[in-house]
């Protein structure tokens, strides 16, 4: 109150009249809290909020950033509140990922960032593409300007380069001054308005950042080519400011272009999701609403359409086409029984399906999350990047001011040449590509990999898979499918066929992972009486005769574990009778994923060592490992005998990638360097590990090395420009050999240059993947 009665007992009061809008007082910041109260509704945030136990994630959109310096802004204001665990903005996608307290408000983080003068609202898949494409054509409208203001000034400007050479009037100079001048301002203070606004507002929070830069270099030549049009003498500069302008916004929009090109390989997966479902209930059908479904509600999917949420099929036999969850395109054959993907698409028949999850519980949802988890968390490296730009900002600041200086005092070149001098130097070093160099590559390598089924869960995985030169190998679900199938079957006193009829009868209700070998097998089943399941095997009734099928010391004490002479590669189950007689022995054996030879070669050739670790008897791991030709193994390893491996190989400084699938895998995972998951792995495996195999192919591990190298080598040649770049541009400009507008041309190329370079990851091979 004390300054405004100053400013209008001083006369001042015309200083008002300058505004576009009021300032925000308290209450209108009331009003704003209040507004986004509903954010902190428990239904509200049921969609975009995941809670575990006292600590809360939230995603949200951002709007209102023009580069780099503004996430890195967000990021480091959001950090000082009391109760943020993490705050990490990705670019490239403009969404802020949020870990907090339940201790504090979610409308109060987004007040703050409202405060910081740009807008957050929760993600949703739809929103938020309605969102991009009104930021397109904002920045298009914004572009065509600067385009056509361009083209003018310098037609202008071409007159007045030409008159000056043939003696044109003063008056006929003033008049194309003053037409380029009122062609330029619609240009500077509509087309340039972005850079203004973010640099000035990032100055208000004592933050330097390169639309600060841009926007000082631009108002202080504008300023002086006003005032020499004013004053009749000197040069204006109106046609450069322009040409300027035009660069930098036309460099800005391909930019965007190529990162949402980048960012939409993998489409958002919600948007793909059905609306509406069938759902069954008192023998009618019922349209709702997807998000409506419960576990235990009973829907129909007809052909063509979509699965809705997670579930087991109860009726119908049909293929789906799982390739937007797991990157497989080849349709997967489904039957009762079997389970069914949220997202997955029905080919063939109508299916009939319980609901076992359905919303943000869905496998999709979960793998979804995952996704923009990885987008979202900055690796270290690229938060050291950051850091050095903000540094680099405040250094060419100072090396700008150090030049006007030098030039107009010390040169004695006068003002006007120090002046644009300064501005070339502002231009020509604004960090832009330095910013890029690394989020560039690191988004686009995060969507190729995710594409073919490999997400990535912590931030450090890019970084270390390039390094990694031991992997070591679970065997049961890893390396096998964990599916048993019979390869054997010798005849005691039973023929095989009648042996087999007997056994398939057997285990016919069990539900045990050997059972499966015994489902496989095509033969008319008899009816078992008094069944009952041990935990060595199973029993049952067959007209009238107890028989019994397991362990070979489940039929008797005395029992070999094999018959005589036979291979112990395989797993040797026994039929026995009442009179624990042994009838005929089954031989059956986990089944080798087909492209597991594939990987190891590819490994191999990228000199990385395979080691691999089992609990299974040694012949059965010794068997599998001359199958995959891997020299060095371990067999009948306990969780704690795995991890002392780990330990031993640590020590010898040697890079370890671990991957698994089961429970007794998650000490290990938690352990090693770099962890990787089957997505059919245990829960807890999955959340101990760095990253997932989604759709279990194992090529696509060699494919993820590969392209993390590619990444690396990505990033060190972008930063390495930009270095380069900056440091071969700057001098000259110092010395005056590089104009304002050549200044915005050059920063403009370098930094679609480090884009376009990381789009490169997109179609590149890689052999043995």
């Amino acid at each position: 109150m004390a300054v405004a009665e100053t400013i209008v007992n001083q006369g001042l009061g015309d200083y008002y009249l300058q505004r576009q809008r009021p300032a925000l007082t308290q209450s209108d910041l009331e009003q704003l809290s209040s507004a986004d109260e509903d954010l902190d509704h428990p239904a509200v945030q049921a969609e975009f909020v995941h809670t575990q136990g006292d600590q809360c994630q939230a995603e949200l959109v951002l709007s209102g950033m023009t580069c780099t310096a503004c996430s890195w802004l967000i990021e480091r204001q959001l950090r000082r509140l009391k109760g943020i665990t993490a705050a990490s903005v990705n670019f490239s996608t403009q969404r802020l990922l949020l870990g907090y307290t339940r201790s504090l408000p979610l409308s109060q983080i987004v007040l703050q960032i409202e405060k910081l003068g740009y807008h957050a609202r929760p993600f949703i898949a739809r929103e938020y593409e309605a969102e991009l494409k009104k930021t397109a054509q904002i920045a298009f409208r914004r572009l065509a300007v600067a385009g056509l203001g361009a083209m003018q000034s310098m037609m202008f400007a071409l007159g007045l380069y030409l008159g000056a050479a043939q003696d044109m009037s003063s008056a006929t100079r003033d008049f194309l001054r003053f037409i380029t001048f009122i062609v330029c301002t619609p240009v500077v203070f509509y087309a340039g308005w972005p850079f203004y606004l973010q640099g000035f507002r990032a100055l208000r929070h004592r933050q330097l950042t390169m639309d600060f830069s841009l926007s000082v270099g631009i108002l202080l030549g504008y300023a002086a080519s006003v005032l020499a049009l004013l004053e009749h003498r000197g040069e204006t500069y109106f046609d450069s400011i322009s040409m300027l302008i035009f660069f930098v916004t036309t460099g800005r929009f391909l930019e965007s272009r190529a990162r949402q090109s980048s960012s939409t390989l993998h489409a958002n997966l919600d948007a793909l999701m059905p609306a509406l479902a069938w759902k069954q209930q008192d023998n009618q059908l019922l349209r709702i609403a997807s998000r409506q479904l419960q576990p235990g509600d009973t829907i129909l999917v007809k052909t063509g359409e979509r699965i809705p949420c997670d579930g087991i099929i109860l009726s119908g036999s049909s293929t789906t086409d799982e390739a937007l969850l797991t990157g497989e395109v080849i349709p997967v054959k489904k039957t009762p029984g079997q389970s069914a993907l949220a997202g997955s698409l029905n080919l063939d028949q109508p299916l009939q399906i319980r609901v076992t999850a359905s919303g943000s519980a869905t496998t999709l949802a979960c793998f979804e999350r995952l996704m923009r988890q990885a987008l979202s968390i900055k690796p270290h490296t690229a938060q050291r990047a950051d850091q050095i730009a903000s540094w680099f900002i405040a250094a060419v600041f100072m090396l700008a001011s150090a030049t006007f200086f030098y030039v107009a005092y010390g040169l004695h070149q006068g003002i006007e040449a120090a002046l644009w001098r300064t501005v070339s130097v502002l231009i020509v070093t604004c960090p832009c590509a330095l910013a890029l160099a690394l989020p560039s590559a690191w988004t686009m390598s995060t969507h190729r990999l995710a594409q073919s089924g490999f997400l990535i869960a912590k931030p450090h995985v890019l970084e270390a898979l390039p390094d990694i030169d031991t992997v070591l190998f679970d065997k049961t679900g890893t390396l096998t499918t964990g599916t048993f199938k019979i390869m054997t079957v010798v005849s005691n006193l039973l023929d095989k066929e009648q042996a087999l009829q007997l056994a398939c009868s057997l285990e016919a209700p069990s539900e045990h992972p050997l059972a499966q070998a015994f489902a496989e097998v095509d033969r008319p089943l008899l009816p078992v009486d008094h069944w009952q399941r041990f935990a060595d095997g199973v029993e049952g009734q067959i007209a009238g005769t107890r028989y019994r099928l397991g362990r070979p010391r489940f039929i008797s004490p005395a029992a070999p574990e094999s018959p005589t002479n036979a291979t112990q590669a395989v797993h040797w189950l026994a039929l026995g009778d009442a009179n624990a007689q042994i009838l005929a022995w089954f031989g059956v054996q986990d089944t080798l994923r087909p492209e597991a030879l594939t990987l190891l070669t590819a490994l191999r050739q990228q000199s990385i060592t395979v080691v691999l670790l089992s609990g299974d008897r040694d012949p059965v791991v010794r068997h599998l490992a001359e199958q995959l030709q891997i020299t060095t193994w371990f067999s009948q390893q306990t969780p704690a005998d795995k991890l002392a491996v780990l330990q031993t190989y640590q020590k010898q400084h040697q890079r370890l990638l671990v991957v698994g699938d089961g429970i007794n895998d998650a000490p290990i995972l938690a352990a090693a360097h770099l962890s990787v998951a089957m997505g059919s792995a245990a829960p807890l495996a999955q959340s101990s590990a760095d990253a997932l195999l989604v759709n279990n192919r194992l090529s696509v591990l060699a494919e993820a090395i590969a392209l993390a190298r590619q990444t690396r080598t990505i990033g060190i040649q972008n930063l390495g420009w930009a270095v380069i770049y900056n440091a071969s541009m700057l001098p000259l400009a110092t010395l005056g050999y590089i104009p304002p507008w050549l200044a915005a041309l050059g920063m403009s190329c370098s930094s679609l240059l480090v884009v376009f370079n990381a789009l490169r990851l997109k179609n590149t091979r890689y052999a043995g993947t």
